[in-house]
């Protein structure tokens, strides 16, 4: 990564991340049609075809779930009753069941459990100190971040960035104390619309500012401390992804790929604990159920800005939901959004092709009513792609873990990942295989992998051909 440079583009109503300049990422912008939405003449909605309705019906539990949650039931409760009042045009039920979603999406935290207004804290603080950075210590950071690993630093560059370290402790300190604490609810986000707003874009910035201030403080710190701030790395990573929109998701993927850097060259020197610390991380449904909250977020928004007497949208009116077309350019929008959250209670590899198929069937043959839809879906349904990769570098993280802990245990690592087993009683699956990750001693150390979002076995290699890759350094 050389320096990281984030932009916002209000394309098509979603808000995008683009990053260029980039670490060893894989990431790369969702493709989104650019244009001006024209309202058009109502049009019947179509009936579903058969392979839609089976789509919608055949919602198979993901291997290893655990079933849905309390919480997870009440929220495709509340959007379900959502897409029944839209169905309705009723602009009374219409409200009140997108605030039924709203309270679903945003629970009540009490202030004690919440990291979120630490993080917050911490995020303010980083800012602060980066208008203040002198351009010697920027360019240490950018030495820091570009990836070539070992990292090799001068004894000026160290002296360097421990003093960037440690104009940055009260912000470290913050993210440490947040990293403990067992929830994170962040601004709602709804009375937004579906602009970019100010207080989204300083989420935003804060997230990736405080992953790469944790890999920078990692980089010069040694023993317990080291750890911990690399614990906090995947912690905050975790955190990102709770806020109920699709550009956290996207946002929490950077925050993945800047703790698994760490992980790469820290985790063999971790102790037991810590090492059972990850392998008990949350694992595929977790990340799963955050995606699939930002769907229905997504959902909320809309709904809340075309409720408004003048909504906006790439800052262009909207017709409100008092326009017959715009209620059902949205009851169309959020039937779609529903059909790709039950599409994704499979794993990736077996609905690839089917949320292509949902794309043209959808985006493509939409009715000409549906310019709404248009604009947003197609950054949805390409979005379940990040969600697979999150899923998958998620494994090869906890398999990493384990088998780390193998070798404490055992002297050598395992000659294949079954031996793990006595540490993880239930392997984790390749979402992008449906078959077990694949791992291989090499020389002193390994590499674990996920075949990636092609389902190709390219050997490990994560840099053009998009193997999910966990390789340790050192």
């Amino acid at each position: 990564m050389k320096r990281i440079v984030v932009w916002i583009l209000p394309v098509s109503g979603v808000l995008i991340l683009a990053i260029t300049a980039l670490f060893s990422s894989r990431i790369r912008a969702v493709p989104m049609p650019q244009g001006v939405l024209k309202p058009s003449l109502p049009a019947l909605t179509p009936a579903k075809t058969p392979e839609v309705a089976a789509r919608t019906e055949d919602q198979k539990p993901r291997a290893g779930s655990k079933g849905l949650t309390g919480a997870s039931s009440r929220l495709r409760g509340s959007f379900g009753r959502l897409r029944t009042a839209l169905r309705s045009g009723n602009l009374r039920e219409i409200k009140e069941a997108n605030d039924a979603l709203g309270a679903e999406l945003t629970p009540a935290c009490p202030e004690e459990t919440n990291g979120a207004p630490l993080y917050l804290k911490a995020f303010e603080k980083v800012t602060q100190i980066y208008r203040e950075a002198s351009l010697a210590e920027a360019l240490a950071e950018v030495k820091v971040a570009s990836r070539k690993r070992p990292l090799q630093l001068t004894a000026d560059e160290q002296v360097l960035l421990r003093g960037y370290v440690e104009k940055n402790r009260e912000a470290i300190e913050l993210l440490k104390e947040a990293s403990h604490r067992p929830n994170n609810v962040f601004l709602p986000g709804v009375e937004e619309g579906l602009d970019l707003s100010s207080a989204r874009l300083q989420l935003i910035t804060g997230f990736c500012g405080a992953s790469r201030l944790l890999d920078v403080a990692a980089n010069v710190s040694e023993g317990p401390e080291r750890t911990e701030l690399a614990l906090a790395a995947g912690r905050l990573a975790a955190a990102s992804s709770s806020d109920p929109s699709l550009v956290s998701q996207l946002v929490s993927r950077i925050s993945q790929e800047i703790d698994v850097s760490i992980l790469q060259e820290t985790l063999a020197g971790f102790p037991e604990e810590s090492l059972l610390e990850i392998c008990s991380s949350p694992g595929l449904d977790e990340i799963h159920a955050s995606f699939e909250r930002a769907l229905y977020g997504e959902a909320y928004r809309a709904t809340a800005e075309l409720l408004k007497d003048s909504p906006r949208l790439n800052g262009k009116d909207l017709q409100s939901l008092k326009h017959p077309e715009a209620a059902l350019d949205l009851a169309y929008f959020a039937d779609t959004v529903g059909e790709c959250a039950a599409l994704l209670q499979r794993p990736y590899f077996e609905v690839r092709d089917q949320l292509q198929s949902l794309q043209m069937e959808r985006v493509t043959g939409a009715p000409a009513y549906a310019e709404l839809s248009k604009a947003l879906l197609p950054g949805i349904i390409a979005a379940a792609s990040y969600q697979a990769v999150n899923e998958g570098q998620a494994g090869t993280v906890q398999l990493a873990a384990a088998l780390n802990l193998y070798q404490q245990r055992n002297g050598a690592y395992p000659s294949s990942l079954e031996d793990l087993r006595g540490v993880l009683p239930v392997l984790p699956i390749d979402p992008c295989s449906g078959k077990s990750f694949l791992y291989r001693r090499e020389g002193a150390g390994f590499v674990v992998y996920s075949v990636g979002v092609n389902g190709m076995d390219d050997g490990g290699d994560a840099k053009e051909v998009r193997d999910v890759v966990f390789r340790p350094r050192r």
